[in-house]
């Protein structure tokens, strides 16, 4: 404190020059003491008073009620005054990041290296933190100081106090730190001159980066030590002086530094150096020691040494080399090769083109764009549409136009060489309607309603698909009918459908047709009652002239057709199918010479010969035949006794007729007992071959392969068409590995394909309910 007149001036005790405050005291006003900030004084009346001091003023306010301007000069005056505690709290009250680096700032210039560590922890700056925790310990005031400027970034003024310090080395470490490398190599002539080689190392490092080739040489061979104990330094060094000698175009020189020290990573960057100095010859024989065969490639490519390139390129995955070989090797006329390369790097268009244009091998071609659906595709199908189009070969031009989504020119190209059978089988179902019309009404010029009426239905105009079927030529004319039926089932139009059925009946041209189609149709309509009639109708034909596997066969696909759509089948096609069923099983077994099961079955035959006029002597004499031969005499010699009558008696063929009538005249009347098996509903013993329990009155399901009624525990069921069948007897007509046909459906399967069922409860009831 100064006595000035009547002002009071604060100065900091090291600095007179560091002005604090000055306040300026009243007239008359004598001062006493200083506490505080608080002047007291006396005044001309012999008083005493108090004065605060401005450099005082803000420190006794409310933080909480200091607006920012004021608690920021309240902060200035706190550390003016070095009251860091009040300064804190200052800052807290301002609660700003600003606030608290300057603190730490302050503190660490007046090395308050705790409070600074304090400010810094409030920051979230652990950096400082560790750094100044560090530093606590130091004894060394010059080195605490050094290492402090270092900290707030100030190498100049830290230097001297550094080196003023117990360990100078550390001003070195600095200038390193630096990459200050001149002042660096001139305090390590004093400080540390073994570091010298390295620094120089570094240096020259640092000018090679920044393109000062000419120093960088000079100071790589100025950093040798020749010292065996530092090799990897000095290896270092010569790296440098090999790239240096190339950066400066002495190429040989660097390449016999390169290959004395044999490093990979040497070689990548004299090679990387020489292929910027358009030295591609050396550079690729540098890429090649170093592994980079990519590289290595692309400068043997540029020099044409195709020998060496081709070796390489098979260590390499880049497309863009490969498109680049590619085109070498397209140039120099090797065309097999630049197509491999096209392939590989995925340019199929240009491989195409080769293999077209150059190689001839358009199947080579073909294959790339089946395996480039998504790529090139459209363009490569293009190419070998006009390749074939140049041979002639019309139908593969038109199928590679289509590939190329061409179609008005694949189809005019069809219609102008008679080659529309190829347009359509390219087309197939994925055309669209345009095109099937332009199909159809081309077919219908050249009169062929048969073709034209198959591509109106893929137009959907099945009206005109009806008309031209229904026109075909009599040769044509079951394909004709059958496409009629398709057309009308897609559209379910009333009108198509009385015109096909008319048709059908003959109204049209006055000849019934099949009436298989009138079934076809009913079927497709899903008009299962009138398709029930028309199958009865058609069995019945069958059968009354013979075909009875033709009858069962209608009836067995009405049947399935019917269950198939959930409609229970009429109890007469049920009945039907299983008495043809059982002739054509009979004579299976009449085949096998098993006369127990054929007789059981042609009984049940014998018993409804009226429904096999054509054969019934014959179906007769059969029954007496095998019956006679299974033991069952007497139910020969009653069926026997039905042939003598006149009408039949005379259509015996004569190697029976006197072996039946001698049994007539001398009957035997002995007979085999029936086999018993429960009802599979009410236990109850039934022969074998009885169909309806008269216990429950139920009718049972039969087996399609001996014709005789289910047992629970035998039960098995055909994998395809699903019908029971007794699994012992099932497998004894099938075999291990050669497949056999189903006695009913006639798909092939052998014993692996069924299986013995644990509970055909439920399969029993729901065959007794739905037929």
């Amino acid at each position: 404190m100064h006595d000035a007149s009547r002002y009071v001036v604060l100065v900091i005790p090291e600095n007179e020059d560091f002005l604090i405050s000055q306040t300026q005291l009243p007239n008359g006003y004598v001062p006493l003491r200083l506490y505080d900030g608080v002047m007291t004084c006396v005044t001309v009346a012999n008083k005493l008073d108090q004065v605060r001091l401005l450099s005082h003023s803000t420190l006794a306010s409310d933080l909480t009620r200091m607006t920012p301007e004021e608690l920021k000069v309240s902060l200035d005056q706190s550390i003016s005054l070095n009251r860091f505690n009040d300064a804190w709290e200052v800052a807290q009250a301002m609660d700003t990041d600003a606030a608290f680096r300057r603190l730490a700032s302050i503190a660490m210039n007046l090395m308050d290296l705790e409070f600074a560590i304090r400010c810094y922890r409030r920051l979230r700056n652990a950096a400082k933190v560790v750094a100044l925790e560090q530093l606590l310990y130091v004894e060394d005031a010059s080195l605490l100081k050094g290492l402090i400027l270092v900290l707030l970034n100030e190498p100049d003024r830290a230097q001297p106090f550094l080196l003023k310090s117990t360990k100078p080395v550390e001003a070195l470490k600095l200038r390193r730190d630096l990459l200050d490398w001149e002042q660096a190599l001139q305090l390590a002539k004093n400080l540390a001159p073994q570091e010298i080689p390295m620094i120089s190392r570094d240096f020259a490092q640092d000018l090679e980066a920044r393109g000062d080739y000419g120093n960088a040489q000079y100071h790589y061979e100025r950093s040798l030590t020749k010292d065996p104990t530092k090799k990897a330094h000095d290896e270092a060094c010569r790296c440098g002086m090999a790239r240096m000698a190339m950066r400066l175009g002495e190429v040989r020189k660097g390449m016999v530094l390169a290959q004395d020290l044999g490093l990979p990573a040497l070689f990548k960057d004299c090679a990387a150096i020489l292929d910027g100095l358009k030295q591609y010859s050396e550079a690729a024989m540098l890429f090649e020691k170093s592994k980079c065969w990519e590289k290595a490639v692309s400068n043997y490519l540029r020099t044409k040494n195709w020998e060496k390139a081709t070796h390489l390129l098979e260590k390499c995955s880049s497309p863009k080399l490969y498109l680049q070989y590619a085109k070498a090797m397209e140039a120099n006329g090797q065309y097999k090769a630049a197509a491999e390369a096209y392939v590989h790097c995925k340019e199929i268009l240009a491989a195409i083109k080769i293999y077209l244009n150059k190689l001839d091998d358009p199947e080579a071609a073909i294959s790339l764009i089946s395996k480039d659906k998504d790529g090139e595709a459209k363009e490569g199908a293009h190419e070998v549409a006009k390749h074939f189009l140049k041979l002639k070969q019309y139908g593969y031009a038109i199928e590679f136009l289509i590939c190329a989504k061409l179609t008005d020119e694949a189809f005019d190209l069809a219609k102008k060489h008679n080659k529309m059978e190829a347009f359509a089988d390219v087309i197939g179902d994925e055309g669209i309607r345009k095109e099937y019309v332009d199909i159809a009404n081309y077919y219908m010029a050249q009169q062929n309603p048969l073709k034209a009426g198959k591509f109106w239905v893929l137009a959907e105009e099945f009206p005109k698909a009806v008309k031209q079927f229904l026109s075909v030529p009599d040769e044509e004319q079951a394909e004709g009918i059958t496409g009629a039926i398709e057309a009308v089932s897609k559209t379910h139009s009333a009108p198509l459908e009385d015109v096909v059925i008319r048709y059908l009946m003959g109204e049209t041209d006055g000849v019934s047709k099949d009436a298989k189609y009138l079934f076809k149709l009913y079927m497709s309509l899903k008009k299962y009652p009138e398709a029930a009639k028309t199958a009865i109708i058609i069995a019945c034909e069958d059968r009354m002239s013979g075909n009875y596997r033709g009858a069962r066969d209608q009836l067995f696909t009405m049947y399935q057709g019917l269950k198939k759509h959930g409609v229970r089948p009429r109890t007469d096609i049920v009945e039907d199918l299983r008495l043809l069923h059982c002739y054509v099983q009979a004579r299976f077994y009449m085949q096998r010479l098993d006369h127990v099961m054929a007789s059981g079955l042609l009984v049940r035959v014998a018993n409804n010969i009226s429904k096999f006029p054509k054969h019934d002597v014959k179906i007769l004499v059969s029954v007496v035949v095998e019956c006679s031969r299974a033991g069952k005499r007497l139910t020969a010699f009653n069926i026997a006794r039905t042939l003598m009558k006149p009408e039949l008696r005379c259509q015996i063929a004569p190697k029976y007729k006197e072996r039946i009538e001698r049994m007539v005249r001398r009957p035997d009347r002995t007979e085999v007992d029936d086999v018993m098996t429960p009802c599979p509903i009410c236990k109850a013993d039934l022969e074998v071959m009885r169909m309806d329990c008269p216990s429950c009155m139920t009718v049972l399901p039969y087996c399609i392969v001996t014709g005789r009624h289910m047992v629970l525990d035998d039960w098995c069921t055909c994998p395809s068409c699903g019908f029971p069948a007794l699994f012992s007897h099932l497998t004894e007509i099938l075999d291990d590995e050669e497949a056999r046909p189903c006695p009913m459906c006639s798909v092939n399967m052998t014993k692996k394909n069924i299986s013995l069922a644990e509970d055909p409860t439920d399969a029993l009831k729901e065959m007794i309910e739905k037929g």
